[in-house]
């Protein structure tokens, strides 16, 4: 039975890594065609954008190699429990799977810019000086391997959520995490009824700036709704008004990137 699940899950995960890069690359395009910001002064010459897109795929690639180890272990865990404390209803345990784990991932991001060994890994994302599509996949692999155990792992055990629930989260999870780190221009209509559900490259920004308080608001990964519910929702900066990054340390090198000192509060 382990081995049927198995192969479907390797199947499913296939799937989303297609989809994941056939929606990057159309966003890229969009990116070109529609930009919303130009790169700021010290990623003017090519050189700087090239070395800098050149490290965010480099991190994505080591990613690659470790973080399916994780997510095709709670997938199969996953497929194998019993959803008993869940309605038996398939579409109903989908939009639920969808909806706790999204709070799930809310409450884990606040988790990871308060608590300084979880910030240490996920301000490797923060650094990034400009927000693209490449920044979609610029993680510390630390950071992804427990978001996988804690985000997914954690629920799965208690509620044993559909892993049809949790491929449709995983695929709608990387499309609006390309959606809301791409340079793409919305106009102010499109904005304001995208950003009534979903995180907007605005809002993502505004999360993106180098100060407090805007670093700590926007948790959202996909829905809006929980940065209500909470009030760690902020509208208030265009996205010309933010600068990107952290105040008090620079770009790094790659190789020093996964070895930034813990002990640092920035």
């Amino acid at each position: 039975m382990s081995n049927y699940f198995s192969s479907i899950i390797n199947e499913q995960i296939t799937y989303l890594t297609l989809l994941t890069y056939s929606v990057a690359v159309a966003a890229i395009c969009i990116e070109k065609l529609r930009p919303a910001l130009t790169h700021p002064i010290q990623l003017q010459p090519l050189q700087n954008r090239t070395r800098r897109v050149v490290t965010n795929i480099t991190m994505h690639i080591l990613n690659i190699g470790i973080l399916p180890l994780f997510s095709n272990a709670v997938l199969l865990f996953a497929a194998e429990q019993k959803c008993e404390l869940l309605p038996n209803y398939p579409m109903t345990q989908v939009l639920l799977a969808i909806l706790s784990l999204d709070l799930a991932s809310y409450a884990y991001h606040i988790m990871v810019h308060k608590f300084r060994l979880l910030w240490s890994f996920h301000r490797v994302h923060h650094i990034d000086e400009f927000l693209d599509v490449s920044s979609a996949f610029r993680f510390h692999f630390m950071e992804n391997g427990l978001s996988v155990i804690i985000r997914y792992g954690i629920l799965v055990a208690l509620f044993g959520l559909s892993p049809i629930g949790i491929t449709v989260y995983l695929l709608l999870e990387s499309i609006v995490l390309i959606f809301q780190h791409s340079n793409i221009r919305l106009s102010a209509s499109a904005e304001k009824i995208i950003e009534f559900v979903f995180i907007t490259p605005r809002l993502h920004r505004i999360h993106h700036h180098h100060e407090l308080p805007y670093t700590d608001s926007n948790f959202g990964t996909i829905f809006t709704i929980w940065d209500r519910i909470f009030g760690t929702m902020n509208r208030g900066l265009s996205s010309k008004e933010v600068t990107i990054g952290l105040k008090d340390i620079e770009e790094q090198p790659i190789h020093r990137l996964f070895f930034l000192n813990v002990n640092r509060k920035s």
